[in-house]
């Protein structure tokens, strides 16, 4: 083996165990969540499903400390729910 195939060899296997490795550092991360959480239902207000979906945010409010706002848009069988939390910003805090 000559000398410059080695040392690529030798690099590829450092830059491999590097990357495997990668996974494993702890990465700073921050609080979630960070402000109030909204909670997007696709059916109208005291509707079968609505008095779940506000168990449900009463009790991440608890655990996580900051307010779950319910948020019922009804109507085109759940599409406009839908394309609202598709359109808001991928940071978690809206949920369907």
């Amino acid at each position: 083996m000559q000398a410059s195939q080695r040392l690529m060899f030798a690099t590829v296997v450092v830059t491999g165990i590097a990357f495997a490795g990668a996974p494993g550092i702890p990465w700073a991360q921050q609080n979630f969540p960070m402000k109030p959480i909204r909670l997007v239902a696709s059916t109208t207000a005291g509707s079968q499903p609505d008095p779940l979906a506000s168990m449900i945010g009463q009790k991440m409010s608890e655990n996580w400390g900051y307010a779950v706002v319910m948020d019922n848009r009804p109507g085109a069988s759940g599409t406009l729910a839908a394309s609202m939390v598709a359109q808001a910003t991928p940071d978690g805090h809206t949920l369907q």
